[in-house]
């Protein structure tokens, strides 16, 4: 914990409900100073698209399943690393993506050449990468209630150097 709470208000609104500075509020509830990081292995798959069809005369959705295979990376990682309780409140992301370069980017010696780019400016798009990650993530029930808790948002699409992935880092207050 180490950070002590915040003092707003010493006493509960009329209506009775405690906030942030009364007493009957615990810390951990609303300061978590909770860290989580951990590496997803594998190329980092976007979110697919729902699609719809007609069939027989009846209408229906369904997402493809061409994430499954990161997404269940990304699950495992998370529950692997996940802390004892879920976050309960706002949540900063960090997700640094690596792609695999193309063969043309590399020497004769599989080093990268000077010249070749470090950013991945193709698809697949960082917003649908990032959508995969978090989606997978809450579908752990591991580290945070919603997605929707997320607040902040920082992410990276390079060529990988090494490892293809994705390095997660996940904070609370």
């Amino acid at each position: 914990m180490g950070t002590a709470m915040p003092s707003r208000t010493s006493q509960a609104p009329a209506g009775g409900t405690p906030t942030l500075g009364s007493p009957d509020v615990s810390v951990k509830s609303y300061l978590q100073d909770m860290n989580l990081s951990f590496f997803a292995a594998g190329i980092p798959k976007a979110q697919p698209r729902v699609k719809a069809y007609v069939r027989g005369g009846h209408a229906g959705v369904y997402t493809p399943d061409s994430a499954e295979i990161w997404k269940q990376e990304v699950r495992r990682q998370a529950i692997a690393n996940a802390a004892e309780s879920l976050i309960s409140g706002v949540v900063r992301v960090e997700l640094d993506f690596f792609l695999p370069r193309p063969k043309t980017h590399l020497t004769k010696h599989g080093t990268p050449k000077a010249k070749s780019p470090i950013w991945h400016c193709k698809k697949p798009d960082l917003d649908n990468l990032i959508k995969a990650v978090t989606d997978a993530i809450t579908d752990t029930q591991k580290v945070w209630l919603d997605d929707s808790q997320i607040c902040q948002i920082t992410a990276t699409k390079t060529y990988a150097l090494q490892a293809v992935g994705c390095s997660v880092r996940i904070s609370a207050d």
